[in-house]
């Protein structure tokens, strides 16, 4: 298939010269401008209400005889009280259909009647960023919002295809686990090429989605945990078809290329051949054996094609192919056969490795030279590469910066033989990051927020923690009524970023679970009036960095110090102790083993607050040696000393003792505690949250509200109410979502910013989360502009 050659060629242009042109393009086609009108019609109580009104756009069309096709990039709210349009988002929904929720704010509860204007047009017009897309509150994700240069990602596979069709490579690949509430899990996806003269730059997910062909009408979604996707012509017509791998449950797809397209550009594909698969995350389709036609592979065993025709495929079981699993196949010297793309093993300072390849050594057999780095590729924390063909060259993406960042690669003339390198020996040259001006902010595995003003300039930046042990900042350079994200850094400590792992904090025996998994939290921990790097993390060890910067500016943290309970000491043999109960087959928890002489659990995040009205810093976590809630303060010694004890069991007012039980979890690996006066009468209340709930919880939640119905120096909760969305309970993840609780959009009122596993950011506001159902709406058919301002 033919694709763009500009990826190889300097842009010529800007994302907002394209943008123009394609303006205008689209009013060249213009048909009408149309406004329907939206009535509030129940009474609305909170500010800053959070409105998700789903309009099909084409029965509006349809019913008034307008003509044309909806222009889902024109569409505007406006606030008739006003008369002025507000930010407002379209949801993933215009990639499918006319049919989708459009989405924004009523800041004043007496605003009821508000206009939905939209233009149609004679031909189908491309969806483009908004370039901003506001946080509303039910459940949408947190982006950038800092334009074109912020980074967008994927998973075990990512390659650059043109399957939209207009002769521009867009990037496919799989997402992993969940991600907006409401959408389906690890499935395959695509960002759009935006702008032929900048080929980094893609726009916002979409889904790719298929029909059975004895269902033709019924467009079905991927749903899983874990999956991955590689784009081949299997059938040789001319049209890209994917091979998908649904790794929850080791079955493997083919689905077929149509000319039928979404709205937003990708084919919708047709169900064939299924297959049982090895049990593995990764999936290609390749000529392994040079015989014309294509294997498949899994992992680390391969399928042999042995069709006489190619297609539909025969294939022999899988055997192994001898080489580890992350591996590509591809003809990186052009001599015919297929070589291989692997990276090393990661580091103790890295989550990745450096790339290499391994050159083919004769046409028979799987054989192999030994590996060589590939020439110009910088990269040393590679955590997947694949290979694409665009124009008839080679291009690499290539996944880094703890699963963060997607760098792609040309492939470069190769160096002469003065240098001692072979002609034929690869090389490549880096391309740029791939993009989104409407990127959502993806921070890692399991990157727990905490939103605190880390500059001291009074907004709120986002402080989260991530699997692979590196906390985080992501300064807001905007405001905080228009935030606007930067790239995350790693936070350092005497000088070295700050890495908590589960193998370097106790020591041999080394454990298979070596994460990190820090619940960071900003805090003034010593009482010195300055905020102190206060982190919890997958040991049963909860450490601290001191913060020596000046009063007033941005904290500088000096070297790690442990927390440590009066009664529960610590020692090199102790750690050894806990290392080798969790790595044990007898361990009583599995890798999180509950020891009786440790005061705090793995893997929980802890609620610091001031707990008893001393004004000193307190913490409520769970236990070392049962899955129970205890409150430990702190206290001055006669030496004045800063000292932490084990206060008490954490109650209800029913007597009951704050376990999972309250919330009938079935079943966890990671708890945490949030501190927020949620109902403003100076308590401190506290917001539970439990990984593990898709295995049953009270009312399917996943965080639940315990209101302090104590005294300021002796709290007792109340009941768990579960936290919902207009009356839906929130589950939207298996590992979380232990999320920050606190005022995001500047009501005054706590608001929720949860985490799902590859770490995006949905916000509920307190609106929704109050709110035992959406308000009620009224529409009236669609008119021109014209007349509806009569």
């Amino acid at each position: 298939m033919k694709m763009s050659p500009l990826l190889f060629r300097r842009p010529a242009c800007t994302l907002a010269c394209v943008s123009l042109v394609l303006w205008f393009g689209a009013m060249r086609g213009f048909a009408a401008e149309l406004t329907i009108g939206l009535k509030v019609t129940s009474k609305l109580t909170f500010p800053h209400t959070p409105m998700s009104v789903t309009i099909d756009f084409a029965e509006q069309i349809r019913r008034g005889s307008h003509g044309g096709i909806l222009d889902a990039n024109s569409i505007r709210v406006i606030n008739r009280a006003t008369g002025r349009m507000v930010p407002s988002a379209r949801t993933e929904d215009f990639a499918y259909s006319d049919r989708g929720r459009i989405e924004w704010v009523i800041a004043d509860p007496r605003h009821t009647a508000w206009s939905i204007r939209f233009r149609t047009t004679d031909t189908r017009t491309r969806l483009r960023p908004q370039g901003h897309v506001p946080a509303i509150g039910v459940g949408d994700l947190l982006r950038y919002n800092a334009g074109p240069r912020r980074p967008i990602t994927a998973f075990f596979q990512a390659e650059l295809h043109d399957l939209t069709g207009d002769g521009h490579p867009d990037l496919v690949g799989s997402w992993n686990y969940a991600y907006r509430d409401g959408d389906p899990w690890a499935s395959p996806i695509l960002y759009p090429s935006i702008d032929p003269a900048q080929p980094t730059q893609f726009g916002n997910l979409q889904r790719l989605r298929y029909f059975e062909p004895k269902s033709p009408e019924s467009i079905l979604d991927m749903d899983s945990a874990y999956s991955s996707v590689d784009c081949v012509d299997f059938n040789a017509d001319g049209q890209l078809d994917l091979l998908y791998l649904n790794a929850s449950t080791r079955k493997a797809r083919i689905l077929l290329g149509t000319s039928r397209r979404q709205p937003g550009g990708a084919p919708i594909f047709a169900g064939d051949l299924s297959l049982s698969a090895p049990r593995t995350f990764t999936c290609q389709a390749a000529d392994l054996d040079g015989d014309g036609d294509l294997d498949l592979v899994f992992g680390r065993q391969w399928m042999k094609n042995v069709s006489p025709t190619g297609w539909p495929l025969k294939l022999d079981p899988p055997v192994s192919h001898g080489l580890q699993e992350n591996c590509t196949f591809a003809d990186l010297d052009h001599d015919g056969r297929l070589d291989v793309l692997q990276r090393t093993s990661s580091t103790e300072d890295l989550a990745g490795g450096r790339l290499v390849w391994r050159r083919r050594l004769g046409a028979d057999g799987l054989k192999f030279s030994d590996p060589v780095p590939v020439d110009g590729v910088t990269e040393s924390d590679v955590t997947m590469a694949s290979v694409s063909q665009v124009n008839g060259r080679t291009a690499l993406v290539i996944q880094h910066n703890a699963f963060q960042h997607l760098a792609i690669y040309r492939q470069a003339k190769p160096r002469t033989k003065d240098d001692g390198r072979s002609p034929a020996s690869p090389r490549f040259e880096r391309v740029g990051r791939a993009e989104s001006p409407d990127a959502v902010l993806s921070l890692s595995d399991q990157a727990w927020p905490s939103l605190c003003d880390w500059e001291n300039d009074g907004d709120q930046d986002l402080l989260v923690g991530g699997g692979y042990g590196w906390p985080q900042i992501v300064i807001n350079s905007g405001t905080d009524a228009r935030p606007r994200y930067e790239n995350p850094r790693r936070i350092l400590a005497d000088g070295k970023p700050i890495r908590l792992l589960r193998n370097p904090l106790l020591g041999p025996p080394l454990n298979g679970h070596n994460m990190g998994y820090p619940y960071p939290v900003l805090v003034d921990w010593d009482g010195d009036g300055r905020r102190d790097l206060f982190c919890p993390n997958e040991t049963n060890r909860i450490f601290w960095f001191p913060n020596i910067a000046d009063r007033g500016t941005p904290p500088r943290f000096g070297p790690r110090r442990q927390v440590l309970c009066d009664g529960f000491p610590d020692s090199p043999e102790l750690k050894t102790l806990s290392a080798t109960r969790a790595a044990s087959r007898q361990s009583n928890n599995g890798a999180y083993p509950y020891e009786p002489k440790r005061p705090f659990m793995w893997r929980t995040g802890a609620a610091v607050a001031d707990f008893n009205g001393d004004n000193l810093l307190d913490f409520v976590t769970c236990e070392g040696s049962v899955l129970r809630a205890a409150l430990f303060v702190q206290y001055r010694d006669n030496r004045g000393n800063l000292k932490l004890k084990r206060h008490s069991v954490v109650k209800l007012k029913d007597g009951r003792e704050l376990t999972g039980q309250v919330a009938k979890r079935q079943a966890t690996w990671s708890e945490s505690f949030r501190p927020v006066d949620w109902n403003r009468d100076g308590l401190v209340d506290l917001v539970y949250s439990t990984g593990g709930s898709h295995h049953g919880t009270l009312e399917g939640g996943s965080m639940y509200l315990l209101e302090n119905v104590g005294t300021r120096t002796a709290p007792l909760f109340g009941p768990p109410k579960t936290m919902k969305c207009y009356g839906r309970s929130i589950r939207i993840t298996n590992h979380g979502p232990h999320p920050w609780i606190g005022d995001y959009n500047g009501d005054g009122l706590p608001d929720v910013i949860a985490c799902v596993e590859w770490s995006v950011y949905p916000f509920y506001s307190h609106a929704a989360l109050m709110m035992n159902k959406p308000p009620t709406i009224q529409l009236t058919a669609a008119v021109s502009v014209e007349r509806g301002n009569r």
